[in-house]
């Protein structure tokens, strides 16, 4: 199985079953844009950096809402670092990009908001890619909510 979309050939119980398979791939061509369809696995949510620690915060906050709402179980371990952990001090960082680099590796789909890319974004990125996982691309769309790109 080298994808999320190769999990669903198989049903909860871990059988093969191809007719469900087919039946959820073309389900979820058929969504409309803007639109994602979680299929029970967590998303890790990855955020450029703002202004200052409290706009970062109210921004994950306001992603992980959203992605909630779309029916996922996002995964923002920043929020909970921030909390816990002195991000300016280049120690602790390196520790903390480190142990979410696992909560990444647990997460079956990679979703990016607002896409200008950091170098600790693009590292996100290309692990999610070469470990077969979905990446998705999110925009602040005119109504203040995110749009699928």
């Amino acid at each position: 199985m080298n994808s999320r979309r190769d999990l669903l050939m198989y049903n909860a119980d871990g059988y093969y079953d191809p007719t469900a398979g087919f039946a959820l791939k073309n389900a979820e061509k058929k969504m409309p844009n803007g639109y994602v369809r979680w299929f029970g696995q967590p998303i890790y949510i990855s955020t450029p950096r703002q202004n200052s620690m409290d706009a970062d915060t109210q921004y994950l906050e306001r992603c992980c809402t959203f992605a909630a709402a779309q029916g996922a179980h996002p995964i923002a371990p920043l929020l909970f670092y921030a909390d816990i952990f002195d991000l300016t001090d280049p120690q602790e960082r390196k520790m903390i990009l480190k142990w979410t680099r696992k909560w990444l590796r647990q997460a079956s789909e990679i979703w990016i908001f607002d896409g200008a890319a950091s170098r600790s974004i693009r590292l996100d990125i290309e692990r999610s890619v070469r470990a077969g996982k979905t990446v998705r691309y999110f925009k602040t769309g005119t109504d203040g909510g995110f749009e699928l790109v």
